[in-house]
């Protein structure tokens, strides 16, 4: 049961920084850009943190041997090379501008509807509710960018770029299991909420 929970250090560690520069980014731009585009524009700044926090996360998950934070960035050579910590950028940009530029207008539509409907949602329930509803799609959307990203970053020899890893995911695996892999939860918890 604790190996689910293996990464878990990374990923706590990495969610202030990460969630910090999107929201920042995002309400900084959101009067210009509107919420799509500043959503889009929080998605791939935050990549500057997020991309290594993934790598080590995504190793730590998949090794077969216990290992620590700092062994996964000491076999990965990051003190001489910190260019390594962002292997896979590339998917993850794209995963975390398209997961932000749904994610953001879907949330702003949803609190209306909900509040203004005949639902007459109100505080917690209607956040709540609107946050599912947004993170449902946005979330099933963008799990073909987290999978390639996901093998860009694994431990072992991997493709060059986001389009050698794409072809690689579909060749393995066929473009719908390949690149849907894990997607079939949050569209199903949308489902759920709307019927």
């Amino acid at each position: 049961l604790l190996s689910l929970y293996s990464g878990l250090g990374v990923q706590l560690t990495g969610v202030v920084p990460e969630k910090s520069i999107k929201l920042f980014v995002h309400d900084q731009s959101a009067p210009l850009l509107g919420e799509a585009l500043s959503g889009a524009l929080a998605g791939l700044c935050q990549v500057v943190a997020t991309n290594p926090l993934e790598i080590v996360k995504v190793r730590l998950q998949l090794s077969s041997n216990p290992d620590s934070p700092l062994g996964v960035l000491q076999r990965l050579g990051a003190a001489s090379n910190p260019l390594v910590l962002y292997t896979g950028a590339a998917a993850c940009a794209a995963r975390d501008s398209l997961f932000s530029a749904i994610l953001f207008p879907v949330y702003a539509s949803a609190r209306t509807m909900l509040a203004e409907g005949d639902m007459h949602m109100t505080g917690a329930l209607l956040s709540l509710t609107a946050g599912m509803l947004a993170a449902a799609p946005a979330a099933y959307l963008t799990t073909p960018a987290d999978v390639v990203k996901t093998r860009l970053q694994e431990e072992r020899e991997e493709p060059a770029d986001l389009r050698d890893g794409a072809a690689a995911v579909v060749g393995a695996n066929g473009a719908t299991r390949g690149l849907a892999s894990g997607g079939g939860g949050p569209l199903a918890a949308g489902r759920r909420v709307l019927s």
